[in-house]
């Protein structure tokens, strides 16, 4: 029997994982990548007047990741562990993959299947004389900036160029500032206070975010403190902007209304204000979701769908079940269109590993179109309630329950008494207390990865008894210092019974 073969359209993240995921479980597929590199958004791509001119969208080269290296892992090929807590860019198959390869067009066949229309262009031929001449750079001094939008991107970048700049206007909608945290707290990753415990059985009001918040807002400028509540939007890591604030060489603005017309290099805002002489307007707005080789009805459900929704929330709308399949069309999933609250690799693997393994007949088939438009719409409904209505809130996941979700049906679910039962007392209290690692989905069911044991304990070497005892010492709520101590006498009782 043959194997089916799978188009993987774009090599950045999402098509690497899914290619790996693909070759893992035997499929036969081909990578269609237009450029003549891998790792999309996440390769940094200099501007070439010549091969360049307009690149696709790419992180910047100075941009440091803002989720720890335990917590972006992929679970099979965990991250060096002496490498740095955050990361730079520059640390982070080919046979199967199209380079210089453009798909125009994606059609589904009466027979189920897709057809892809593509161009190759031809290498430019260069020669050696090209390749060793020497090269020179000239770069514009910068005096006045402004940069649009106010998420990790925008307050990233505006502080960067607040060293350099004479001044940087950071324009935001509401003309406040983002919910803003440190990434560390003592020495341990802001993102690692995140365990299978908290996410389970604290309720919001008493996790230990709710202590972060709580003191940042001591940093905030009364006029920018935010307006939304904390758990309706995704924070920010970037304390330096405070400093940045406080010294006059970031100001905050709210909406742009006009770029002037003239030659003034004006810029008016919603409040009446006009800056002049802006040399730069750098926008840091999000993304619009678009597949133009697609029809658009495969990814938003139609005009019918659309009719159920307004606003900006419309404009980016998905109506795909598990954040990945279109209910009419079962044979196509979309991997990494998905904004979680933590890093994006574990999900793109934990979605490969979905549709891979729905591929081989290895889990329940997807319900009736019905049935997965019943669940798309209970998802939205409860997304427009529980996040501020804005385009960026269309794709929203919380991080440990999507994963469990689709890790249930895959039977990689680190289930308690399972891996009480494999790995005894010390593996289950990392798991329940320690990091919400990518690693813990390696533990169970298919795929196992025999190295994971190792890194697990390798990761946790601080051990969950400190990470309680930290929780402990963060918060001061007498509800939660009962729900610790119960925790506490829990895990004596089960590790007297493992005995």
């Amino acid at each position: 029997m043959a194997k089916p073969r799978v188009a993987i359209i774009g090599a950045g993240s999402s098509g690497l994982a899914s290619l790996k995921q693909c070759l893992a479980d035997d499929l036969d597929p081909i990578c269609f990548e237009q450029t003549s590199y891998v790792g999309g958004l996440w390769n940094f791509v200099e501007i070439d007047d010549d091969e360049n001119k307009d690149p696709h969208s790419s992180i910047y080269k100075s941009l440091i990741t803002n989720v720890s290296k335990e917590m972006m892992t992929f679970s099979d090929f965990p991250i060096p562990a002496e490498w740095p807590s955050y990361l730079h860019n520059s640390l982070l198959a080919k046979p199967y993959i199209k380079f210089r390869t453009t798909v125009v067009r994606v059609s589904y066949l009466p027979d189920h299947r897709w057809k892809v229309k593509y161009i190759t262009r031809v290498n430019k031929d260069r020669t050696d004389e090209n390749l060793n001449s020497e090269h020179e750079e000239i770069f514009d001094f910068v005096m006045r900036v402004i940069v649009v939008g106010a998420g990790d991107s925008g307050v990233d970048i505006a502080v960067e160029l607040s060293h350099f700049a004479s001044e940087v206007y950071l324009c935001t909608r509401r003309g406040t500032l983002p919910w803003i945290l440190p990434r560390l707290v003592g020495e341990k990753p802001v993102d690692q206070l995140l365990n299978r415990f908290s996410n389970y059985f604290l309720p919001n009001s008493c996790s230990v975010f709710t202590k972060l918040i709580t003191q940042s807002l001591n940093s905030y400028p009364q006029s920018l403190r935010p307006t939304t509540p904390f758990y309706s939007s995704q924070p920010t890591f970037k304390l330096d902007i405070f400093e940045r604030l406080s010294t006059g060489t970031i100001i905050v603005k709210k909406n742009i209304l006009e770029l002037m017309p003239d030659e003034s290099k004006s810029i008016k805002f919603v409040d009446g204000s006009i800056v002049e002489n802006i040399d730069v307007i750098i926008y840091a707005t999000g993304y619009n979701i678009d597949f133009p080789f697609l029809d658009k009805e495969i990814v938003n459900g139609g005009p019918e769908i659309e009719k159920e929704f307004e606003g900006e929330y419309k404009e980016n709308l998905t109506w795909l079940y598990k954040m990945m399949f279109p209910p009419n069309y079962r044979n196509i999933a979309f991997i990494g269109l998905i904004q979680p609250i933590g890093s994006i690799f574990p999900f793109i693997e934990m979605q490969t590993r979905y549709v891979t393994s729905l591929t081989k007949g290895l889990i329940n088939p997807l319900p009736s179109p019905q049935d997965m438009s019943i669940t798309i719409r209970n998802y939205h409904e409860k997304a427009k309630k529980r996040y501020y209505l804005s385009a960026r809130n269309t794709i929203y996941v919380y991080h440990v329950d999507y994963l469990d979700e689709l890790a249930q049906e895959l039977g990689c679910y680190p289930h308690s008494l399972e891996i009480l039962k494999k790995f005894g007392f010390n593996i289950w209290k990392l798991v329940m207390f320690g990091i919400a690692s990518p690693i813990q989905y390696r533990l169970l069911g298919r795929q196992c990865w025999e190295g994971e044991l190792v890194y697990l304990q390798l990761q946790y070497k601080n051990g969950p008894s400190k990470i309680i005892a930290m929780s402990n010492e963060l918060l001061s709520s007498p509800y939660l210092n009962i729900i610790a101590n119960y925790a506490n006498i829990y895990l004596q009782s089960l590790q007297y019974y493992a005995i």
